[in-house]
């Protein structure tokens, strides 16, 4: 009977366990002194037992485990390129090069920091490509390009359009885009030159310049996008006002960012245009670079607030999906370009700067 009263007291209230206590004490009335005093110990322990069941309520929920931090990348910053490093690339050896506008040179930098600076370019060399041998560098004063080999040797060739301020490799030839002309120019490797003018009504003031597998596009200052075919038709399309400061391409589509809006715009071979916010509305991004090792679109972005001089990278991957992280560097770095390994790089524009930066990126 004892027992059936405790098990009754988990299954019911505690006025009906006090019930049970009491036909039980009436049961054993005859019993001894001794037998009494353990039915009222039971008693207080079937009482105190149905006070913790009332009152505890259901057990808490598990605390979450605290979540581990996303990884940061590994930046390492390398001093000492030429004056002024306003253009970046990377070569097939995994090799950074930069074109540094105030002395006219360049610097070929190892995975390890280690620099070698070659003068002798044109004058203002602004961007420089790699086009599987050599660098080619445009160089904006001189209206020429220069070509360099891995141990430095250079060949100026003159007479593109008028201030040439961005450069490409096609797979065959080297295009400059012209700003003060508003034309292209392509370049053979011995240096022979034709020069393509650009209707108004196509663009106006080409400030950058890609190939994406099949045709030219320059991006201009005109807040356009002009598509230049291999017989030499264009194509004009409109982008989002404020300017567009870079272009380039993933091998079938070209993407913009877009100076003043937090965003980069894809767009398609016909012209089909998407915007992907960078998700911060105080950065804008000055430059961008395709990775194919990750096959993202990479982003070096200036921060608008007044107060802060910071950077910012950002990642676009295939899915669309933005990641931003903050870079210990100035709003003075824009240049940007990835390397055979996956790492991106970065450029100071200032003679203040003159390095390189290394970002290795969490995987």
């Amino acid at each position: 009977m004892l027992v059936f009263a405790i098990k009754t007291n988990f299954r019911y209230n505690t006025r009906y366990s006090l019930n049970i206590i009491m036909e039980t004490i009436i049961l054993v009335q005859k019993s001894t002194t001794r037998n009494i005093i353990m039915l009222f110990l039971i008693a207080l322990m079937i009482l105190a037992m149905t006070s913790c069941s009332k009152n505890s309520g259901p057990m808490p929920e598990p605390t979450p485990p605290t979540p581990t931090p996303a990884p940061t990348p590994i930046f390492v910053t390398y001093t000492g390129t030429g004056l002024d490093p306003m253009g970046i690339c990377s070569d097939s050896l995994g090799n950074i090069w930069t074109a540094n506008m105030k002395d006219n040179s360049v610097t070929k930098i190892t995975q390890d920091g280690k620099m070698t600076t070659y003068t002798g370019t044109g004058e203002k060399p602004e961007k420089i490509v790699y086009d599987g041998s050599n660098v080619w560098t445009c160089n904006a004063i001189g209206n020429s390009v220069t070509k360099i080999t891995q141990d430095g040797q250079m060949t100026t060739y003159a007479g593109t359009g008028e201030e040439p301020v961005g450069i490409v490799y096609d797979g065959h030839s080297i295009w400059t885009c012209n700003l003060f002309d508003n034309s292209v120019t392509k370049i053979t490797q011995n240096g022979q030159m034709v020069t393509y003018k650009i209707p108004s009504e196509m663009g106006m003031g080409p400030m950058g310049i890609t190939f994406n597998g099949v045709n030219i596009w320059t991006v201009n200052d005109d807040c356009s996008v002009t598509e230049i075919s291999p017989n030499g038709e264009m194509t004009k399309f409109g982008l989002l006002p404020n300017g567009q400061v870079n272009i380039v391409s993933d091998g079938t589509n070209v993407w913009v960012a877009n100076f003043g809006y937090p965003s980069v715009t894809r767009i398609s071979p016909l012209g089909e245009m998407k915007n992907y916010d960078l998700g911060n509305t105080h950065i804008t991004p000055l430059g961008l670079t395709y990775d194919k090792v990750t096959k993202c679109i990479f982003t070096i972005n200036s921060s608008t607030w007044e107060t802060d001089g910071n950077c910012s990278i950002t990642r676009v991957d295939q899915n669309g999906v933005v990641t931003t992280w903050a870079i210990p560097l100035q709003n003075d770095h824009y240049a940007i370009c990835s390397d055979k390994f996956g790492n991106i790089w970065v450029a100071g524009s200032d003679e203040t700067s003159n390095s390189v930066t290394k970002i290795t990126l969490p995987k």
